[in-house]
């Protein structure tokens, strides 16, 4: 299955390129719920596995004990988007 995060950022992305406007203008906004959803995918493998596969694992188990998703996804981007929480936005 694949997450609602990675859709968005793919229907952004579309956007983007559309409108002739740099991916770095935009940010991909994703719920608690999403957050959650890409860091499960994450886990499995869903994006590939990464040299440090288990220091990502570690890391996304502490970020759901702490209850924040967005302290691991904030150090990452998705198909060139930076990651922030929608709850948070102006």
């Amino acid at each position: 299955m694949t997450p609602v995060a990675l859709i968005k950022a793919e229907s952004l992305a579309a956007f983007a390129r559309h409108s002739g406007v740099p991916l770095s203008e935009f940010a991909l906004s994703l719920t608690l719920g999403e957050g959650y959803e890409l860091l499960d995918f994450l886990a499995a493998g869903g994006m590939g596995k990464v040299c440090n596969q288990t220091l990502l694992e570690a890391d996304i188990a502490e970020a759901k004990v702490r209850g924040d998703p967005f302290v691991v996804l904030a150090n990452f981007q998705l198909l060139g988007f930076d990651i922030q929480r929608a709850d948070r936005l102006n």
